[in-house]
């Protein structure tokens, strides 16, 4: 194999040029020097994939890489004989990194669904690649670790059919600097513990350090614990954040890929040199989606600037395909179908090995913290946040525990007043009121919810046996959406406040609700589905009205049996009879005529030769 990688292609210049340019949308090859498409396009083969046709098999010895042009493929796994969908692959979607970079065979397999234009690039000649541009080497091993945790740890609440483009964690030098930190209080500690030892010469004195260890060492897995859990995710249908403040609660603030307009990178003096940064995520509306301490930052950014520019390619020809197609049911011409082969995996998310022992408890209670958020047919319902129901009820707690615990004292102590028979009625009737105290209590807290639907925000107020107040406010009337942590031990449980500012009426205000971030996620994502399902319903309108008058032309001259006007070629052109010229008005002297003057101050002088222009290819260089 020559070392040469910029050997001529096999396709027409045009048609070179052209992959060329669509190459040059690939974050892959962004803002590479067009040497590096080159030798890309030198290199690859462009083939043609029937719908069922295989570009990737599982564990094949040494995978290809394949990038999409055209049509849909599906990559999935395999779970012993049971095939796992891992995502549907589009246009500039691309596959096989993980195996070529780690060497390996590869873990998946891809198969058209559709008949499928692609580009197969052995995986020697893509490392050799990546070793001449650096940064193609990065944002191949940024893939390739993306690819192994989405295959490995795919979240549970993302859909199967997103294939993922980036998955990654905040660089490891927020865990360096917290485990650091931890460490020199450590050693602080010990060394005060040391001291206080040799000055009173109380040897024991350093026994007092074990536990500070202990404490240090459950501070350092808990730190590591909480990083691990953090994480970032872009799909082809969306960018996420998840953050996860263990055991306590988890937050994820994800945004559409349409929603997002612009993607920035602020990078630090030592995020320059140590590969990290900010990356932030610019909507329509506030606030931005950020991924703060990301690796690759350059990188992740280029992702989302890929996705922004094919989302509005993308929707260009979906419009334009979609007048086609109405047009032609309008004509009564017939619609060409793409033939789609049948999915082999089904689209159902990865299996999850069940927890058992501790791990199952701490999942339960874990899952019982977020059950302030239902979702059900398409509404949204919050509550307050749990920990204000155990406020509601921790007062007849308390009264219940102390009178049971005087109930055992006085069994125990056996003293003779008051009766056993009178405490005993004591004790059941404080249960039970008690107990309808609790129940009251937890079904007021559950009666005061806020609501999210398509098109409205509620909030309800009812109290048991008694009134229901209840507010509603337009969806598409809101002007803006903030939320706050008033206090340390809100931001410790997130809750908050939301306030919905509804034009200059009163603003409406989800009070203590759980997840405040996620609460306005929520409707900012509601308030984009409303936008555009109205830009959606208006341009439909606007196009079959169109379509109506097209109708009608066509009617008409069938019914006038004229055959519709035609462009006519040059050659079948009119040929108009020659119009006789018209003299041209006499010209006025010009100043140099009257006085006599004929020189030129611009031309050549006499006797000097004039210079030649140097040839296009030296001024440019030769080709």
């Amino acid at each position: 194999m020559s070392d040469d990688l910029a050997t001529p292609s096999a396709e027409t210049p045009a048609a070179f040029e052209q992959d060329l340019a669509w190459l040059a949308r690939v974050h892959l090859f962004h803002d590479l020097p067009e040497e590096a498409r080159r030798a890309f396009l030198a290199r690859a083969r462009k083939i043609e994939a029937p719908a069922g046709g295989w570009l990737i098999e599982h564990l094949e010895p040494n995978p290809p890489f394949v990038l999409l042009q055209q049509g849909r493929a599906e990559a999935f796994t395999r779970r012993g004989d049971r095939p796992v969908l891992l995502g549907i692959l589009g246009e500039q979607d691309h596959a096989g990194v993980e195996a070529i970079v780690t060497h390996r065979r590869s873990p998946i397999s891809v198969r058209a669904l559709r008949p499928t234009v692609y580009f197969h690039l052995e995986g020697a000649d893509l490392l050799r690649l990546a070793r001449r541009y650096p940064a193609l080497g990065r944002r191949l091993r940024m893939i390739a670790e993306s690819r192994q945790r989405a295959r490995e740890q795919r979240p549970v609440w993302l859909p199967p059919q997103e294939w993922v483009l980036v998955f990654v964690r905040r660089h490891p030098i927020v865990l360096w600097v917290r485990w650091a930190a931890i460490g020199a209080a450590m050693m602080v500690l010990a060394a005060l513990f040391g001291f206080a030892a040799k000055i009173t010469g109380f040897a024991p004195v350093l026994w007092l350090a074990l536990p500070v260890l202990l404490v240090g060492l459950g501070a350092l897995l808990w730190i590591w614990i909480e990083w691990r859990n953090d994480y970032y995710v872009i799909t082809t249908r969306r960018a996420a954040k998840v953050e996860v403040f263990f055991p306590f609660y988890d937050s994820r603030h994800e945004v559409p890929l349409s929603m997002i307009n612009a993607a920035e990178v602020e990078t630090s003096f030592w995020g320059r040199r140590l590969n990290f940064g900010t990356v932030i995520a610019r909507t329509w509306a506030e606030p931005p989606l950020v991924f703060v301490w990301t690796p690759w930052p350059d990188e992740v950014a280029a992702v989302l600037d890929e996705r922004i520019r094919l989302r509005q390619i993308t929707r260009e020809r979906e419009e334009k395909a979609t007048i086609q197609t109405r047009l032609r049911e309008k004509l009564g011409l017939p619609v060409p179908e793409v033939p789609e082969a049948e999915p082999v995996a089904e689209a159902e998310p990865l299996a999850q090995a069940q927890p058992d022992g501790w791990r199952a408890l701490l999942k339960l209670w874990t899952a019982n913290l977020r059950l302030a958020r239902t979702e059900s047919g398409g509404t949204i319902t919050y509550r307050k946040h749990w920990f204000f129901l155990l406020q509601r009820v921790a007062t007849p707690m308390s009264i219940l525990v102390a009178v049971w615990a005087f109930f055992f004292l006085h069994q125990w102590q056996k003293w003779p007043w008051p009766s056993t028979q009178a405490l005993g009625l004591l004790v059941f009737l404080t249960s039970l009121i008690v107990f309808l105290v609790i129940i009251y209590q937890a079904w007021d807290w559950a009666n005061d919810i806020y609501q999210i639907t398509d098109t409205q925000i509620l909030d309800i107020k009812a109290i048991p046996f008694g009134e229901v107040q209840r507010k509603v406010a337009p969806l598409e009337k809101v002007i803006s959406v903030d939320f706050e942590r008033p206090s340390f031990l809100a931001r410790v449980l997130n809750f908050g406040n939301v306030t919905i500012q509804i034009g200059p009426e009163e603003p409406l205000v989800f009070y203590r609700v759980a997840h405040p971030d996620q609460v306005q996620q929520d409707l900012f994502l509601r308030m984009e589905a409303l936008r555009r399902r109205k830009e959606e319903a208006e341009w439909l309108r606007q196009q079959e009205r169109f379509m109506d008058w097209l109708a009608a032309y066509h009617d008409l001259i069938q019914q006038q049996g004229v055959a519709p006007p035609r462009a006519a070629r040059p050659d079948q052109a009119p040929r108009l009879p020659p119009q006789p010229e018209e003299a041209p008005p006499p010209s006025e002297p010009s100043w140099e005529e009257v006085m006599g003057f004929d020189y030129d101050p611009w031309a050549t002088p006499p006797g000097i030769p004039p210079e030649e222009e140097p040839p296009a290819e030296d001024v440019f260089g030769a080709e």
